[in-house]
């Protein structure tokens, strides 16, 4: 695709799974998922989960992460209007083997584990992991980071749903985004299409407590999952739905403070825009 590769291990760790207290949030923590109408805890508690314990064995020694770069990336530059900015890069890994435990080890972090974060069916569903990472690029001033993305049918040219199985639709909640965060686990669900206009449209991201030292790293992962991508129709896995599916960024920020929200760089204030972004199947798209 032309993409470059997200270099996971060169970024500074974003999720934190201890559960240390706020004020001592090392450069690099995030708060809860940024959202400015709903917080992590609220739009969790309608998603059940279901609890599993990975198997630990005290005798043996922590073995360093295996990390693995993510396949599919693709990178933007976002700023606002005080000047601070960064670039932003969304990163996805190939559906991966639910083992019959259900417990999923994150390929670009060892010790995010999906198993108790949202609630999903190994058979039936697919899980895709996916990391957004920033650099700041703004020169000589720290800046107050902040990330969001949204999962949607719409805002990108995908291809128009032709598979044997059930195409996108507007209340379907079929998507969901499980996240890890310093305050605990996190699930976010919304519909396959997604779009603005129709209903609870909306995205998932992360803030850091602490302004970050320009040329700072920081990467934040999550994994999401599709319902229903393997049924008697589609037994294999439904290709189709993967492809008419997009992720891409949107703004973040503090919606009261104009000078505070980032965009992306060459956003247009009225009219159309293009969008770029990449399909749930790790294919480029572009849009408007």
């Amino acid at each position: 695709m032309g993409n470059k590769l997200l270099s996971i291990p060169v970024l500074a760790a974003a999720v934190a799974l201890s559960g240390c207290s706020a004020s001592a949030v090392p450069v690099g923590q995030p708060l809860p998922a940024f959202d400015s109408t709903v917080p992590p805890s609220a739009s969790s508690s309608s998603v059940p989960p279901v609890p599993t314990t990975p198997a630990v064995t005290p005798s043996i020694a922590p073995q360093p992460e295996i990390i693995s770069p993510a396949p599919h990336t693709m990178d933007w530059k976002f700023a606002n209007d005080s000047g601070y900015s960064y670039t932003m890069s969304i990163g996805l890994w190939d559906t991966v083997t639910v083992p019959a435990d259900g417990t999923v080890v994150h390929p670009g972090k060892g010790s995010f584990l999906l198993g108790g974060t949202c609630a999903y069916d190994p058979q039936r569903d697919a899980v895709i992991p996916g990391a957004l990472g920033a650099k700041v690029t703004t020169e000589s001033f720290t800046t107050a980071v902040s990330m969001k993305a949204i999962i949607s049918s719409s805002g990108l040219d995908l291809e128009k749903y032709s598979g044997a199985g059930v195409a996108p639709a507007r209340e379907d909640k079929r998507i969901q985004v499980a996240q890890s965060f310093e305050s605990g686990p996190s699930c976010k669900a919304f519909s396959s299409e997604n779009s603005v206009g129709y209903g609870e449209a909306g995205g998932f991201g992360v803030k850091w407590t602490d302004p970050q030292q320009p040329g700072a790293t920081l990467s934040h992962h999550f994994f999401i999952i599709v319902k229903n991508y393997r049924s008697p129709a589609t037994p294999s896995g439904d290709q189709y739905l993967l492809n008419a599916i997009g992720i891409r960024p949107i703004s973040s920020g503090d919606t009261s403070d104009a000078g505070s929200v980032f965009k992306e760089v060459g956003e247009p204030t009225q009219g159309k825009r293009n969008y770029r972004g990449l399909t749930l199947s790790g294919m480029s798209a572009s849009g408007s």
